[in-house]
């Protein structure tokens, strides 16, 4: 009677039980290996990408300093959204220039970071903000006056 029992339960509990196929250790595989990649998308999904540009509060602040040094007041919503736009742009064809390695064989680049790499061991400091005013006087007088 026990074992009838046993055998009726086991019978009642495969008819409720889900298929055979889900019993298959193929499905398995794959199922842990779809959710490996799933947990691993979402991991690696909030680091920060590569191909995404942000751009913060630091980026405001410097557009609203170098707008207020050269025009004595500070921007309004329009000329800020503008210098946003620029700044985009800017970072664009930086990062494309460098994907595309045009830094690459250009002795000027070579020099500029050089120069720069020097300037930040003899200061013994972090690296001083960047003014394109002064790069492209110090390139133009390189340039053209030897």
């Amino acid at each position: 009677m026990t074992t009838s029992f046993a055998t009726a339960t086991t019978r009642a509990w495969r008819a409720l039980s889900l298929p055979n196929w889900t019993r298959e250790p193929l499905l398995h595989f794959v199922l842990l290996g779809a959710l490996l990649f799933a947990v691993d998308r979402f991991i690696i999904g909030r680091a920060d990408d590569p191909h995404t540009i942000v751009i913060g509060a630091e980026v405001d602040a410097e557009a609203r300093q170098l707008f207020k040094a050269s025009r004595g007041r500070e921007p309004d919503a329009d000329e800020l959204a503008a210098l946003r736009r620029i700044w985009l742009d800017n970072e664009v064809l930086y990062r494309e220039g460098l994907a595309m390695q045009v830094d690459k064989g250009d002795t000027a680049i070579r020099e500029r970071v050089i120069f720069k790499a020097l300037s930040v061991v003899d200061a013994n400091v972090k690296l001083p903000p960047v003014d394109d005013r002064l790069e492209n006087a110090t390139l133009y007088e390189k340039t053209y006056t030897a």
